[in-house]
């Protein structure tokens, strides 16, 4: 009982206490964290999450359904910088958008079965779909062959007088660059890392 000492006497005894339960300002239970529970919706539903913290939904009404589109690629080819595509059903309206690796291509002609454009800049490297696009949403690739983007690099500069402990910027010019710096990487032959600076498709500079 509360207020009462007693004496534990014996060889050696050893005591032990567990808390069960924290105390807590809930009278009954703590609340069910939202990634425990199970809503009874009856189709997919968008999940949002800030921060950690889910939201809810209560009439469950945040759904969604996917549909295929209707038009559909069956071939695409790069000569120098003019994009062809042929398919069926491509989308003929005023917001058609075409691209390839985010890299914006003007629309030269436009049908349901052809559409062509000219390349504002040289594609980043790499293997890609052509994206023709409109509000409805892309048209399907299909299982068409990417279309290969060659990474090359024409000049360095300077080549002489490299700073051996570093500090001299670098100049790199040619194609298929990348447009954001944190995706071009530059390094010399003995592994010294080159720190990029700026990159268009066109131009990285460096600092060592």
């Amino acid at each position: 009982m509360s207020g009462t000492k007693s004496t534990i006497k014996g060889n050696k005894p050893i005591f032990a206490q567990d808390t069960i339960r924290h105390y807590s300002i809930n009278k009954f239970y703590e609340p069910i964290p939202l990634e425990f529970l199970s809503a009874a919706a009856t189709s997919p539903q968008v999940l949002v999450m800030v921060d950690g913290i889910e939201a809810i939904c209560p009439n469950l009404n945040c759904d969604y359904t996917y549909s295929a589109p209707n038009a559909k690629i069956t071939s695409q080819k790069l000569t120098g910088n003019v994009i062809e595509v042929e398919g069926t059903d491509l989308p003929v309206t005023a917001d058609v958008e075409v691209s390839i690796s985010g890299t914006a291509c003007s629309i030269n002609e436009k049908t349901a079965t052809k559409v062509t454009c000219t390349l504002s800049s040289t594609p980043t490297a790499g293997d890609w779909h052509v994206e023709v696009r409109d509000s409805e949403g892309r048209a399907n690739p299909g299982s068409v062959a990417k279309i290969s983007i060659p990474l090359i690099v024409k000049t360095v500069s300077p080549k002489a007088d490299i700073n051996f402990y570093g500090g001299t910027v670098l100049t790199l010019t040619g194609t298929g660059f990348p447009l954001e710096t944190k995706k071009a990487k530059v390094k010399l032959d003995d592994q010294t890392n080159c720190k990029v600076l700026t990159a268009t498709a066109n131009e990285i500079t460096c600092k060592l």
